[in-house]
């Protein structure tokens, strides 16, 4: 008698990274409610998930291409956070990406692009990968969230690059994107990024323009820029036209006297431009009271006789910045 064919082995079952505590804790996190993007952050089970740190990236990442919604936004939310460049490698890294740039809602997006852009992807050669994503991606918000929170030790120069792409965006919150990525790389890229920050100065955005000048102002790196602050400040002839005078002017001379990169020149201009706006009376007094400050930045020993004299301003603001300046001074001996 013939022998009967053995049928073949059944298929072994995949094995899933995602354990049954995980599963467990998804489950009942996704029961809680779930509306414009953010769950019901009094519910119990939601609560727990918060609180787990002990949730394995293997499981998460199997699990964030899930088709349902509210499993995507927990395991998402929590990959932004725990999967970093310490504990990722370039497969799963990129198995990553690929979710991210198919990802079509909006506080999904985000929490992708906010977890991607802190990721050192140039470390895996993937940052070109990350930076056409975001150039792309199909969410409005996902590349002003991505090059928000972009850093890249290892290739910094692309980031600032890229930057200076954005600088030149019609879209507001991108060039606010790129005042963020030069702001940060002005301890090590400072040439190139108070650059860009100086490009911004003259942004046609008001906010925008004043943020970048107060950076500038700040970053001691940009020094070099310092003169050409001092000339915009000075060709207002605030004297003449107080009307001009913000009350940013005073934090500006103040930053530029207190930079240790300063040269002797920039701080007598910037002195001099603190008592010409502190002396204006026509010049409002939030404006006035903030270059007395400055006067003091710019020269400690004399100053302090200098802001005694506004100690009684008309002016009921300049008189209290005075008399909390000078007790401030007085303070420090």
């Amino acid at each position: 008698m013939a022998c009967a064919a053995r049928k073949p082995p059944p298929p072994a079952a995949p094995v899933s990274n995602a354990t049954p505590e995980l599963r467990a804790a998804v489950e009942k996190a996704s029961a809680c409610n779930y509306d414009a993007g953010r769950f019901d952050a009094e519910c119990e089970g939601y609560k727990a998930w918060e609180a787990n740190s002990e949730l394995a990236n293997a499981g998460l990442l199997e699990m964030m291409t899930s088709e349902d919604t509210k499993v995507r936004a927990l395991v998402v939310r929590k990959l932004s956070v725990q999967f970093t460049a310490d504990n990722a490698d370039k497969d799963t890294l990129a198995a990553y990406l690929n979710a991210a740039e198919k990802e079509k809602v909006e506080p999904i997006a985000k929490d992708f692009a906010r977890g991607i852009g802190s990721m050192d992807l140039g470390k895996f050669g993937l940052l070109d990968r990350g930076i056409a994503i975001a150039k792309a991606h199909s969410v409005a918000d996902y590349q002003e969230t991505y090059a928000s929170a972009l850093k890249s030790e290892s290739e910094p120069d692309k980031v600032l690059a890229y930057a200076g792409e954005l600088a030149k965006s019609e879209d507001l919150a991108l060039r606010n994107a790129a005042l963020r990525m030069f702001v940060n790389a002005t301890k090590s890229r400072g040439e190139v990024a108070c650059a860009g920050l100086d490009a911004l100065r003259t942004d046609k955005d008001p906010s925008l323009a004043q943020h970048a000048t107060t950076h500038l102002a700040h970053a001691g790196a940009c020094a070099k820029q310092h003169d050409a602050l001092l000339a915009a400040i000075e060709e207002m002839k605030l004297s003449k036209n107080p009307a001009a005078a913000e009350p940013y002017l005073g934090e500006i001379v103040e930053s530029i006297c207190q930079n240790a990169e300063k040269t002797p020149a920039q701080r007598d201009r910037s002195l001099v431009l603190a008592k010409q706006i502190t002396e204006t009376t026509k010049i409002q007094g939030a404006t006035r009271s903030s270059t007395l400050a400055a006067v003091l930045a710019c020269d400690p020993k004399a100053g302090p006789a200098f802001v005694k004299k506004f100690s009684k301003d008309k002016d009921a603001v300049v008189a209290e910045r005075a008399k909390s300046l000078l007790e401030g001074t007085a303070a420090k001996k």
